[in-house]
Parts: C-alpha cells; sequence; structure tokens
C-alpha cells in the first residue's frame, strides 16, 4: 500500500479559459485584428487560474455596479472565477492597471493603422482624380479599393471609441 503525498500529486490548472473555452496559451483568439496582441494577453492569479486579459475584463464589468457617477464592485470579496478563492484588491487594482495599459497601446496601434490607411486612401483618390483629368480608363477594382479603405478605417475609429470606452470604465472603478 502506497501513501499519495504532496509531492505525488501534480498540479493541473485550467489550460482553457473558462469564459471563451479557448486554450490559453495560444496566439491567436477569434478577437484578435490588426496584427494586434492585445486579445492574446492573459492573467494568471494567484491560484495558479489562467483567463485571457478580454475574458477576465468582461467578468470584472459583469460585477460592476453604476451609482451616480460612480463605479463600484457589486461585493465586498472579489473571487477567482474558477476557484472562489479570494483576490486581494490591491492584485485587483494592479490587474485592472496592466490592462488599462494594454488598452492603451491598442488605441495607439489603431491608430498609427488609422493614418496608414488614410494616406493611402488619399493617394488612391488623387490618382482617381488625375486619371479622370487625363481622361484615362478608371478600373472598377481601384473605386472598390477606395471605398473599402474609406469603411475599414470608419471600422477602426469605431473600434477606438469602444476600446476608450472601456479605459473609461476601468478608470473610474472605485472598490471599498
Amino acid at each position: 500500500m502506497s501513501i499519495i503525498t504532496d509531492i505525488d500529486i501534480k498540479p493541473v490548472y485550467n489550460k482553457e479559459c473558462i469564459f471563451c473555452f479557448e486554450d490559453i496559451n495560444t496566439t491567436n483568439t477569434n478577437e484578435t485584428t490588426n496584427n494586434l496582441k492585445l486579445n492574446t494577453s492573459k492573467i494568471i492569479l494567484k491560484c495558479n487560474h489562467n483567463y485571457h486579459s478580454v475574458c477576465f475584463f468582461r467578468y470584472i464589468i459583469s460585477k460592476l455596479i453604476n451609482v451616480d457617477d460612480y463605479v463600484f464592485l457589486k461585493y465586498k470579496k472579489f473571487k477567482c472565477p474558477l476557484c472562489q478563492s479570494g483576490i486581494k484588491y490591491w492584485t485587483l487594482y494592479k490587474i485592472i492597471y496592466n490592462y488599462i495599459k494594454l488598452l492603451k497601446n491598442d488605441v495607439k496601434s489603431r491608430k498609427r493603422c488609422i493614418n496608414k490607411k488614410s494616406l493611402n486612401k488619399n493617394c488612391k483618390k488623387v490618382e482617381i482624380f488625375i486619371k479622370n483629368i487625363l481622361n484615362k480608363e478608371i478600373f472598377l477594382h481601384e473605386i472598390y479599393e477606395y471605398y473599402k479603405s474609406k469603411k475599414e478605417i470608419n471600422k477602426l475609429k469605431d473600434e477606438i471609441q469602444e476600446i476608450l470606452s472601456m479605459i473609461y470604465i476601468l478608470q473610474n472603478i472605485t472598490i471599498c
């Protein structure tokens, strides 16, 4: 008869995010766009449970209430969603602060992408204008590319607004 000790037991922590059920260690998630790595970042709590930053952010948001101009956590104690072990408020603040930094970097990356796409769009517009003046043939795919880039720029602007809203919410969380 053998005795099982703590040394014999190898801890198995979640390899999948319990919110989206995707592998924590993959570099691609469904939400990654424009080669940005914001959504592939992960959070490892003191209890060694892992979550995607985006998923954990959504979990935090689900635990907020809005009173007047302040945003509060619903509960006095914040817990790991998997094992229910307590998370200290300082740890939660660090998670939120780091996520705000990631979001701000994401906004900068998207703004650079917008600038690049705007430059290309404007070049395409000038090219079409010059072809029109010179009575050169303007191909349908050129016009399509121009409007496609315009649509992509608007989409990026909308994403930036959404991210800025997330940053605003996170910066105004009060934990009491």
